[in-house]
């Protein structure tokens, strides 16, 4: 607030606006049965919806590996993800044919991707923030999510119990995904609680709107700082 403070007046308003997701809902759309990829493979896929860095892979690699001990378990890269896929199938040989990987998506093949996961797991160094914007997508999607908190995690997220929070540990990440695949019933509450956290806080409309309501109060904030006080 004190950095905005130095962009502005100190009478400015501040106010706080959520990011959207880029995916088209439409794309999100997927009439095959969960956990079945374009080649119509089944069993129970968890899907990371990722740019790959290092960082991230850095906190991927160790929860994949513990994940991939359940050999009815299969995990997609959606995104960029070969190199990474490369290096987990060295690291862990006996999953190799499990891990599996799209390359670059189009943003309106994403959503379908999504969609034929079972679960997303969703990792980031600094733990789930709102600010990112694969979280959000993968909030959007109806898919449940696994990811983890932070001291920076926005409390709308921890409130809102639309995603499981294990602790950073692999096993306990491991032990969130088995909840998901063990509890149809939980997945596809935890789906829908995400869906609609998305669609009433991130999004377009949403936010479109709170800005209108945001400029508005400026406005008449501005007009009444503008009248001339009574004459006596």
């Amino acid at each position: 607030m004190d950095m905005l403070r130095t962009l502005g007046s100190a009478q400015a308003p501040i106010s706080l606006l959520r990011i959207c997701s880029n995916i088209p809902m439409e794309s999100y759309q997927f009439d095959g049965p969960a956990g079945r990829d374009e080649e119509g493979s089944s069993g129970f896929t968890v899907g990371v919806f990722s740019n790959f860095s290092a960082d991230i892979c850095e906190v991927l690699g160790p929860a994949i590996g513990s994940i991939l001990d359940n050999p009815k378990i299969s995990v997609l890269l959606l995104g960029p993800g070969e190199s990474f896929r490369q290096s987990l199938a060295k690291q862990y040989p006996q999953a190799a044919e499990r891990i599996r990987s799209t390359g670059r998506l189009h943003v309106t093949e994403v959503g379908g991707s999504m969609r034929r996961c079972d679960v997303l797991l969703q990792l980031y160094p600094d733990g789930a923030s709102a600010a990112r914007g694969t979280l959000i997508g993968a909030m959007a999607s109806g898919v449940p999510v696994v990811t983890t908190a932070s001291p920076a995690t926005d409390g709308l997220l921890l409130d809102s119990q639309a995603m499981l929070f294990p602790s950073e540990s692999p096993q306990s990440i491991r032990d969130a995904v088995e909840l998901v695949r063990e509890n149809p019933a939980l997945a596809r509450e935890l789906g829908a609680r995400a869906q609609r956290l998305y669609r009433d806080s991130f999004q377009p409309a949403v936010i479109i709107s709170r800005i209108r309501d945001a400029v508005s109060r400026s406005r008449q904030k501005q007009v009444v700082h503008k009248e001339p006080a009574l004459q006596r």
